[in-house]
């Protein structure tokens, strides 16, 4: 069991994402930092996935550049430590991409997020077929029109590995 959270323990005005993990059911171990923005930079909503074999995967939305991306970092020691993050999301604009939903197996992960790009709220998503060394350009899942919005993508792999995305939809604004 693995679980991940925004935390301000350093006390300062920023917040960071930190993980525990409770393998085979022991207790949890102590946290540890999963996010690297700079100090006065703030990581949310983060999501976490563990395909197995001591990898965890979590993303999380992140205003290192001063607007909010996604970034993915990963652990291959069971949580005690975490790679350099890397972003996942390709935007350059301006637009707040939030809410990340990750899923992976021994070799793929998956991330989708609300991405507002093109003027409303769309389901963007990318993958890595590396374990999390790189990522393919994102891509939209479903266009909205310019009166609908989605949000709060969920993602799940089957044994097989297909992917299946889900998500809410407002219709008109």
């Amino acid at each position: 069991i693995g679980i991940s959270w925004e935390d301000d323990r350093e006390k300062v005005t920023y917040t960071q994402v930190y993980v525990a993990v409770a393998p085979a059911g022991s207790s949890f171990s102590s946290p540890v930092k999963a996010s690297d923005a700079p100090g006065n930079k703030v990581c949310v909503d983060p999501a976490l996935t563990m395909p197995g074999s001591g990898r965890l995967h979590v993303a999380w939305a992140d205003n290192r550049n001063n607007n909010s991306d996604i970034y993915m970092s990963s652990s291959f020691n069971l949580g005690a430590s975490f790679s350099k993050s890397l972003m996942v999301s390709k935007d350059t604009s301006e637009t707040e991409q939030e809410l990340p939903a990750v899923c992976s197996n021994s070799t793929h992960i998956y991330a989708a997020w609300k991405d507002p790009r093109t003027g409303s709220g769309d389901i963007y998503y990318s993958y890595s077929t590396d374990r999390g060394s790189t990522f393919i350009a994102d891509g939209c899942i479903h266009a909205s029109d310019t009166k609908g919005y989605q949000y709060q993508p969920q993602i799940e792999m089957n044994a097989s590995g297909s992917v299946h995305f889900v998500w809410t939809t407002t219709p008109g604004r």
